[in-house]
């Protein structure tokens, strides 16, 4: 596995809700990729696909190549917000 140069990444939409479980679906988001091994672009909808036990601050995101089989790390990383409201 290698690390996606993150240029080559983007996240695209809001998310709309989430809970966090052993699979974590963020619908609203897609995140999208250029494989580093033969240049093909991927997509994961995280409305249909879902971060596997989703850990805060650690890298969560990862995908195989449809084209080469390589894997790919999109380099992304969940964080958790606490907001007091009135």
């Amino acid at each position: 596995m290698s690390d996606t140069d993150s240029s080559l990444v983007s996240v695209v939409g809001e998310c709309r809700g989430a809970d966090l479980d052993k699979r974590t679906y963020l619908p609203g988001l897609v995140l999208r990729a250029k494989c580093p091994k033969c240049g093909d672009w991927m997509e994961r909808d995280m409305a249909d696909d879902y971060l596997s036990y989703p850990v805060v601050g650690e890298r969560s995101a990862y995908a195989m190549c449809c084209d080469c089989d390589h894997e790919i790390n999109f380099g992304v990383i969940v964080h958790l917000t606490l907001e007091v409201v009135p």
